[in-house]
């Protein structure tokens, strides 16, 4: 049995840092055996949350479309949140063997949540000039600021993402 490779994050919206990771998930374990998680696929459209879970999946899989995408919604609890996600890992992974999955992130704090447990953890360190040095949080100030995406997104998505931005912006304006 192969292992198995996880990125999860919020993706709002997906750049070129998590590319990076995810590209290097799919060349250590295959396609095939790659699942993309969205985070707070739960949660309502804000400033912090400024596409969908539907927006942000329709996104990714326009750049990685043989990819599994799900959702994760948020839970009350860390521990909650936790073994929702361990379900969701051990049933589209085929099993609950800690060695056969391995999870992919962008910083220590992407993969603080399995840390201390036996799953096999890959980090590549998004802010030290490994992958492009971006942040979601950097995407949407550019966004707010009408300042120009190149080098934070795929070229591919920059359109899209505009266009979803700027049909909520009045509404955003007024949180």
């Amino acid at each position: 049995m192969s292992m198995h490779g996880f990125f999860i994050g919020r993706m709002n919206p997906i750049h070129l840092g998590h590319e990076a990771v995810i590209n290097h998930m799919i060349e250590t374990c295959g396609a095939k055996n790659s699942t993309i998680i969205i985070g707070s696929s739960n949660a309502s459209t804000s400033l912090r949350h400024f596409f969908s879970y539907s927006e942000r999946r329709q996104l990714i899989k326009q750049l990685y479309p043989n990819l599994t995408v799900v959702g994760l919604p948020d839970y009350p609890t860390d521990d909650e949140w936790l073994l929702a996600l361990y379900d969701l890992v051990y049933a589209i992974a085929g099993t609950n063997q800690p060695g056969r999955v391995m999870f992919f992130g962008g910083t220590q704090e992407d993969l603080q949540w399995y840390a201390d447990s036996e799953h096999t953890i890959e980090m590549m360190d998004r802010f030290s000039g490994v992958t492009p040095i971006v942040s979601a949080t950097q995407v949407r100030d550019n966004l707010i600021q009408q300042q120009s995406l190149d080098g934070l997104l795929n070229p591919t998505i920059i359109a899209p993402v505009l266009d979803l931005f700027k049909q909520r912006w009045d509404i955003f304006k007024k949180q």
